[in-house]
């Protein structure tokens, strides 16, 4: 008998083995993931958003399925970005997602599901046995380098000649100690497929510096992509060469008529035009003399470091002006060549003006703007966190709990309290059940907790509602107007269920975001999943867009879209200003009715002035200015010390007088379009009419409730010949002469 049981354990030990055997043959042979790469260059900054490829073997099988990234995206919610992807049996195929990791992020899964099963990997900050290590950078400022050029350099001759940084982290900061300040790393590339598919990739690049030439031959949807992203607010350097392949970065719609290029030659600079850090540029330069076209001057281009070619030319070795809605520099050639004592140092200090004179605002401040994001909530810094809570703040309304609700609430808990002591007391001792009043006691609590979860979705405090504050840029290009999105949505559920919005135009991408301080691990989460998916998008190129998401009973969730630029019918909203006797008359059409315009304002170059606008009985806003021009900024900030002895406790706020002009303007990418604004205005044959609107359609579809959308409008309006303003004065940052900027 016993022979015959160690018999039978052994046949069952054997095929357990074996099928465990096979078990693990088919999975080996099926698809898997053969790496990730984060990033550009393997490294994820915090809270923008940077590419991940996935490199997917197929196996013996192939693979059809999605992949999806899995992680948490701050102090409420978690979110799993998802995408379609498939590999041939055999192959490794690149997938391209996009992401945007917050501070904190310590795990994040990576995962394949087809029909049959889900396999993948996790990645946390450490790394362990079995985990891979989660590559994050907290690096500020950041340039992707494609193609050889002398910009990596600059940035070791910055970080080692750098002046110290001022004691207060508050006091103003020179030229040297701001260069300290921003300089961080360079990411070189030549290969034009590493390039990403979509244009929100590049939010983790603060500057592209291209050598045209490495853009021949590259994928067309890629090339969009880095234009697209340019037209958005990005900044973008480029080292023109022989060819016209430097043209398809400057917009279609201008077919690079922005700037004119000479053919290659030597080119003499004036004299004195560029000395950075007393490293003086040669008498004679190797490159392609720069000019601008009418088209360029009336755009507010400008040429910097006069110089002469052939037959004692006019132009210059650099020209910097929007795109769009971003700014590109073309230079005449590589920096590097121009010094007179060619070496790594001195090449480096002839792309530093470059690249400070192209650096984003936010690159250019002090510590409080870096760390401000790790005790503030989402978003990449000071100015964006706050203008993520004051944008919140002015849209969604929240209605309160009602009188009824709390008297009910506290009648509810009285009620238990009675039924537990007194009534327990006399009932049982009355029913001889006094030995059983534990039981009893249970049955109350349960009957408590049923009626305390059902009671809320009838005396719920209101409707579910959203919320929608947008900033929208809007350029007349001839006939059409491009125009550009950045907003938060605001969901409020009245009660629980799954709820979906539905966006009204495609190409944006959402991301959740919170309001709540401290890191991501700081607090429970209150929501379920959020699910991005990420696709082509109808208008072309790529959208990540949010699909069905749980919320629970009196919840409000914020998600945050950035659409790229899209081109629409002239006459949805514009705005056209004329001069007479230096009175501007402004006039705004393509509100609907029934709009409310809570505030105008118009900028010049002479600076701003507030709008007093009417409607006409044809629907039309006109008017004009308040007062005389001033050269007040778009957006002022106060701060408040509320611990002296560390700035981990300072408060920043807007100034209440411009603050619907600057919260929403303040948000990511809506930030960086800023200094085309500032570009073109300053040129004097543009002006920006900026209007905080109110109650207007457009943003999502929601069927389950109401949406409220409030939108800060910059309208550009071109102005006639005989209607410019004088051109403002503009200085070049980085460089040591102030009339170098024509």
């Amino acid at each position: 008998m016993t022979r015959r049981v160690l018999i039978f354990w052994a046949i069952a030990v054997a095929l357990l083995a074996t099928r465990m055997v096979w078990g693990q043959a088919k999975e080996d042979n099926g698809p898997f993931i053969e790496r990730v790469q984060w990033g550009f260059t393997n490294s994820m900054p915090i809270e923008r958003f940077a590419p991940v490829t996935v490199w997917i073997n197929g196996g013996r099988s192939g693979f059809t399925g999605t992949v999806s990234l899995s992680y948490r995206q701050d102090a409420t919610q978690k979110t799993r970005i998802v995408t379609a992807a498939s590999a041939t049996p055999g192959r490794t195929t690149p997938v391209e997602l996009v992401c945007a990791l917050p501070n904190g992020c310590d795990d994040v899964e990576v995962l394949l599901t087809d029909d049959r099963s889900s396999r993948g990997v996790r990645f946390t900050r450490q790394g362990s046995d079995s985990t891979l290590a989660l590559p994050l950078s907290d690096d500020l400022f950041e340039i992707l380098m494609i193609g050889e050029t002398g910009v990596g350099a600059a940035s070791k001759v910055t970080q080692n000649q750098a002046a110290p940084r001022p004691a207060s982290s508050t006091d103003a900061m020179t030229i040297e100690q701001r260069a300290a300040a921003f300089w961080g790393r360079v990411f070189p590339t030549a290969l034009g497929q590493e390039l990403p598919l979509n244009w929100i990739a590049y939010d983790s690049i603060d500057m592209v510096v291209v050598r045209a030439d490495a853009l021949v031959g590259v994928d067309p949807r890629r090339v969009e992509a880095l234009a697209a992203w340019i037209g958005a607010g990005g900044r973008c350097v480029i080292v023109v060469d022989q060819g016209l392949a430097w043209r398809r970065l400057l917009g279609e719609d201008e077919s690079g008529d922005l700037v004119s290029l000479g053919d290659v030659t030597w080119l003499t600079p004036d004299e004195g035009a560029y000395a950075p850090m007393n490293h003086r540029i040669g008498p004679r330069v190797r490159g392609r003399l720069v000019t601008l076209t009418a088209l360029g001057e009336r755009d507010g281009w400008r040429l910097i470091v006069p110089a002469r070619g052939v037959d004692d030319a006019p132009g210059a070795l650099i020209a910097v002006g929007p795109v769009g809605m971003g700014m590109v520099c073309v230079l005449a050639s590589d920096p590097k060549d121009w010094v007179t004592d060619p070496g790594s140092e001195a090449s480096g200090i002839m792309w530093r003006p470059v690249v400070e004179g192209m650096a984003p605002s936010k690159a250019t401040v002090t510590d409080e703007y870096r760390w401000y994001w790790y005790w503030g909530g989402s978003l990449g810094g000071m100015y964006e966190t706050v203008a993520l809570r004051a944008s919140v703040d002015r849209v969604a309304k929240i209605p309160p709990l009602g009188v009824t609700s709390l008297l009910l609430i506290g009648g509810a808990i009285l009620l238990l309290g009675v039924l537990l002591g007194p009534v327990d007391l006399l009932v049982l001792k009355r029913l001889g059940w006094r030995h059983r009043s534990w039981l009893v006691a249970l049955g109350w609590i349960a009957l408590a907790s049923v009626l305390a979860t059902v009671t809320p979705w009838m005396i719920r405090s209101g409707e579910t509602e959203v919320f929608q504050h947008e900033s929208v840029d809007v350029l007349p290009r001839g006939e059409l107007v491009e125009r550009w999105r950045t907003g938060v949505t605001a969901f409020f559920s009245g009660r629980p269920g799954r709820y979906e919005l539905r966006a009204m135009e495609s190409g944006g991408v959402w991301r959740g975001v919170s309001v709540l301080n401290g890191g991501v691990d700081s607090a429970p989460l209150a929501f379920g999943e959020l699910p991005i998916v990420q696709r082509q998008a109808d208008s072309g190129g790529r959208e990540a867009m949010p699909g069905p998401m749980g919320m629970g009973q009196w919840m409000l969730r914020t998600i945050m879209e950035q659409a790229p630029g899209r081109v629409v019918r002239s006459g949805e909203v514009s705005a056209s200003v004329r001069v007479s006797d230096g009175v501007p008359a402004v006039v705004v059409d393509g509100l609907a009715p029934g709009v409310s315009l809570e505030g105008a304002r118009l900028r010049t170059s002479q600076g701003w002035s507030d709008l007093a606008l009417t409607r006409d009985a044809h629907g039309v806003w006109r008017g004009t200015t308040t007062g005389p021009f001033t050269p007040e900024q778009e957006w002022r900030w106060t701060q408040a010390k509320e611990m002296a002895s560390s700035w981990y406790g300072q408060q920043v706020s807007m100034d209440e007088r411009v603050e619907r002009f600057s919260a929403v303007n303040s948000l990511p990418m809506a930030i960086d379009r800023e200094a085309a604004v500032a570009a073109r205005v300053a040129g004097g044959r543009w002006a920006c009419v900026y209007l905080d609107v109110a109650g207007v359609a457009g943003g999502v579809t929601f069927e389950e409730g109401v949406v409220a959308r409030r939108v800060s409008l910059r309208l550009m309006a071109p102005l006639a010949t005989g209607d410019e303003w004088p051109r403002a004065e503009r200085r070049w940052p980085g460089m040591s002469l102030t009339e170098n900027m024509k």
